[in-house]
């Protein structure tokens, strides 16, 4: 009973708070507001954009996504802001409605349509679909950003009646790149081209996959009357997101890759290609699972394996079942001296701190709820907390 009361109480302080939101961002007329959404490259998009636009004055941006966490960023915003930028994430069919007529922006990004929630969503397509909302939410002074090399996202232009802004690898958008590199320990760079020039950009990322978050936080920068130039040197200032392809320089010179903060099949793809690509002394793999993926365990664990096996020369797997994935990497060919795997966190943070060697490069991929965090910080100092059920 009391969990219920409690929950009812809960429910009415958002709604509360949503209401709250609603009306306060009605009084905001002077602020640009700007949503980004997509499956894949969202907090990286919102870090880099907002980045570049506090160049020319205050700006809020959200620390993360949800409907609380949305409208207490909108209760932050005074008239002094000149932008706003939000990240919006979806779980389930309805909730874009929800998140976009609270922001109602301006200008609305969209990055991807991928895996990322797929067993929650359906299909691609109900994914799609359910993003392409927040376009409804745009007069016809508002700007669409929209990734061009996405079909999905591409198809989204015939929904809106206000201007589209294109972005992508092909010289048809209006801001595209070209020479597009990031091979460790090089850092992601490439020449971006819009209509007034092309100029290059350095970043701080590590992988092409970022390329589009980038080239998205370009082209919405442009739409806010910022020169491609002025934007490219903010985003060379701006270090990647804590625990999304994270460097992490220990003593001795050993290196962790931290990717532990999103555990999605895209993401993980993405971050092994990089180790795979990656020169190092020895290139280490530490995984648990990836999230939403739509596929049982069991498939999982076996692409897992076969993964590891093309892209890394030792690997450690940490999961309830990694006895079974270790098996599937041999299988896959490599080395069983070389395959290792640990039911526990402590048990496979022990095993590090006695294996690694200088010149190691640690590639750290799982789930936030699988707190794989505490393998990087066990090689650092004492751990305190090893609970596994942890809901924190």
């Amino acid at each position: 009973m009391r969990r219920k009361l409690r929950g009812m109480l809960e429910r009415g302080a958002y709604a509360m708070l949503w209401v709250s939101a609603f009306l306060w961002r009605s009084l905001m007329f002077r602020t640009t507001f700007i949503a980004i959404t997509g499956s894949l490259g969202k907090t990286t998009a919102t870090d880099y954009l907002a980045a570049v636009l506090e160049r020319r004055g205050p700006v809020v941006k959200t620390p993360g996504n949800g409907s609380p966490v949305l409208s207490r960023a909108i209760l932050r915003v005074r008239p002094w802001h000149r932008h706003a930028v939000f990240e919006i994430s979806i779980e389930k069919p309805g909730y874009m409605i929800r998140h976009a007529l609270l922001i109602r922006p301006h200008i609305a990004v969209e990055l991807a349509v991928a895996s990322p929630h797929l067993s929650t969503m359906g299909s691609l397509e109900t994914i799609a679909a359910e993003k392409a909302k927040l376009l409804r939410f745009l007069g016809r002074r508002g700007v669409a950003v929209l990734n061009g090399d996405d079909p999905r996202v591409a198809a989204m232009a015939s929904q809106v009646r206000c201007r589209v802004v294109r972005f992508g690898a092909r010289p048809e958008f209006d801001v595209w790149a070209d020479e597009i590199s990031s091979r460790w320990p090089q850092r992601l760079e490439f020449r971006a081209h819009c209509s007034a020039g092309s100029c290059r950009v350095r970043t701080q990322l590590v992988g092409e996959q970022w390329t589009p978050s980038v080239l998205a936080a370009l082209a919405a920068a442009q739409v806010c009357g910022i020169p491609l130039s002025e934007a490219a040197e903010a985003i060379g200032e701006v270090r990647p997101y804590s625990a999304r392809m994270q460097p992490a320089v220990l003593p001795g010179n050993i290196t962790f890759l931290r990717d532990e903060a999103n555990g999605s099949l895209d993401d993980a793809e993405a971050a092994l290609e990089v180790l795979r690509q990656a020169s190092a002394a020895r290139r280490l793999l530490v995984i648990s699972d990836v999230a939403n993926s739509g596929t049982n365990y069991r498939r999982r664990q076996r692409m897992l394996a076969q993964r590891a096996a093309e892209s890394s020369d030792v690997v450690v797997f940490v999961s309830d079942g990694s006895d079974y994935a270790a098996r599937q990497a041999v299988r896959a060919g490599m080395v069983p001296e070389n395959v290792h795997h640990f039911v526990s966190l402590r048990q496979a943070a022990d095993f590090l701190r006695a294996e690694l060697r200088p010149g190691d490069l640690v590639l750290l991929k799982g789930r936030t709820k699988d707190h794989l965090s505490r393998i990087y910080l066990a090689q650092l100092g004492s751990i305190e907390c090893w609970k596994t059920d942890c809901k924190r």
